[in-house]
């Protein structure tokens, strides 16, 4: 008999007890469904723990729940409180919003109409900040699983928790292989020129001054494997369409409230992609302008958009067929972190990474002080191709792009980093849609 059939075996009959040790340890809901697709003891066992060997895996350290405090008009404001720390790779947002796919797949969602549904289950997740335990004006905010969760339901979570984890990192890889191939240009002056020549009147502080300055390319720093951060970023705006999605599809399966009105249900089946971002307050994504007033994860959530479009020509996860996906098996798809620099590291939760989840990315905060050079309409085909509100602000300076605190900038910084995207808008453009690249 072989070695690993061997093993197998032995596996195969360890005791229940050290079985349920090994499956609460998994770092990620990825590995867990990789167990339980390998061994059939396992799944077993998981039909009687689904809900304690999964939210054991989703835990987090801290008392608080979820998540950041914002008013609509502000991409700048955090909620200063204390945040969750994290002991795994899954942040609160997408805790939570696992939590509600569970209730709506079990067809205990509780809401009684659309206006029901916008008020009391996506304004607190989108804006509020809630403590383990307490309930904020009657806000639906699901803490855990509930216990008797169906074991489908929540196989079928991780199923999708797998599904969004690859095309998150698919989505991650092609992002960043575009912003790897680019080299903005900055001006062929200093402070000190541009100082003299705003003086002279010889140089314009707009759109018009960009053009008559030279430039140069900029020496890129390269900033390695994408962060815990910028993975969250991604896989969160990918669960905030599945989230929509989920709540489409429960109205066309009759998983609804039989509470909830019959026009309410009607709109949320024949609803566009376009038509349920709406339910976000989101404008249509081909409305760039206005990045001061619109919701931080805008730009995020329409890079994923955008993505899944060109990607696979389809507007939601759930319209992918698995095994058409490069990597894809009989029954699951195979989850790989090797991109084109290397193999990426399994990203532990970093220092700081909640507060900077909770405030806008530093390039959408960068872009409202850019609106004197750029207009939204024009950044946005560009910023999105290349995922740039994703990055960290690490990143983004290492090509130039920015540098310091996006609030505080100088006429000089907003003049140099306006330049430098200014750069990519005018390659793109005349690259008829593809990225700029080096040399």
């Amino acid at each position: 008999m072989p070695d690993s059939l061997i093993r197998r075996c032995l596996f195969e009959c360890l005791p229940t007890e050290l079985l349920l040790k090994i499956l609460s340890g998994l770092p990620d809901l990825t590995s867990l469904d990789s167990v339980l697709h390998a061994s059939p003891t396992t799944y077993r066992i998981f039909d009687r723990y689904a809900v304690d060997i999964t939210e054991t895996i989703l835990a987090c350290d801290d008392e608080i729940v979820v998540s950041y405090h914002r008013h609509p008009c502000r991409t700048d404001e955090v909620h200063h409180g204390p945040h969750p720390i994290e002991s795994g790779v899954t942040c609160a947002y997408i805790r939570v919003m696992f939590y509600m796919m569970a209730a709506i797949r079990s067809s205990r969602f509780p809401i009684h109409s659309l206006s029901d549904f916008c008020q009391n289950v996506i304004d607190p997740f989108w804006w509020e900040t809630t403590r383990r335990g307490r309930s904020t004006l009657g806000y639906y905010m699901p803490e855990n699983l509930p216990q008797d969760a169906p074991p489908k339901v929540v196989r079928s979570l991780i199923a999708t928790y797998r599904k969004l984890n690859w095309f998150s990192l698919d989505c991650l890889k092609s992002c960043l292989t575009r912003l790897e191939s680019v080299c903005p240009s900055r001006p062929a002056m200093g402070k000190k020129a541009f100082r003299k020549g705003r003086r002279a009147g010889t140089v314009q502080n707009n759109a018009e001054g960009l053009d008559q300055v030279p430039g140069q390319p900029v020496v890129v720093l390269v900033a390695g494997p994408p962060s815990w951060v910028e993975e969250q970023r991604v896989s969160r705006a990918f669960w905030r369409l599945q989230f929509l999605y989920d709540m489409q599809r429960a109205a066309r399966g009759a998983l609804l409230p039989t509470a909830c009105p019959a026009e309410d249900v009607e709109l949320l089946r024949n609803y566009s992609q376009t038509q349920l971002l709406s339910l976000y307050g989101l404008p249509h994504p081909h409305d760039g302008d206005g990045y001061a007033r619109l919701h931080p994860e805008i730009e995020e959530i329409y890079s994923v958009a955008q993505y899944l479009e060109t990607a696979h020509g389809c507007h939601w996860p759930d319209e992918v067929v698995p095994t058409t996906l490069p990597g894809s098996r009989s029954r699951s798809l195979q989850v790989s972190r090797s991109g084109e620099s290397g193999w990426w590291p399994l990203p532990r939760h970093e220092r700081r990474g909640d507060k900077k989840l909770a405030m806008a990315s530093p390039a959408v905060r960068l872009w409202p002080g850019l609106t004197r050079h750029l207009a939204g309409r024009e950044l946005a085909p560009v910023t999105r191709c290349a995922g740039f509100a994703f990055w960290s602000d690490e990143r983004l300076r290492g090509r130039g792009l920015m540098g310091g605190q996006p609030e505080v900038l100088g006429d000089w910084g907003r003049f140099k980093y306006a330049f430098a995207w200014r750069s990519l808008v005018k390659g793109y453009q005349i690259l008829d849609g593809e990225m700029p690249a080096c040399g």
